[in-house]
């Protein structure tokens, strides 16, 4: 007798779906997992210091600052040329 009774039943084809199930499973525990694990971090981390004239609370590289994005003075009226009618 061989000593790999029964396993001549399973193909590489279905050898190959098991490992890429098994692989899933694995990877999305621990994926899932590193993301919590990284969220509860981040939910706990102090906020980061902010520049003056910044929004609070919000990173100045991704963001720009209220004062590029919002101007107090009035709109300008649009300027017609001299020879308009």
């Amino acid at each position: 007798m061989s000593a790999h009774v029964g396993y001549e039943r399973f193909s590489q084809r279905a050898a190959f779906w098991w490992i890429s199930l098994a692989v899933l499973l694995v990877g999305g525990t621990v994926g899932g997992t590193l993301w919590w694990l990284l969220a509860d971090l981040a939910a706990q981390a102090p906020p980061v210091p902010s520049a003056p004239g910044s929004l609070p609370g919000r990173a100045p590289w991704l963001w720009p600052s209220a004062a590029t994005t919002r101007s107090s003075a009035p709109p300008t009226p649009p300027t017609t040329p001299p020879n308009a009618a």
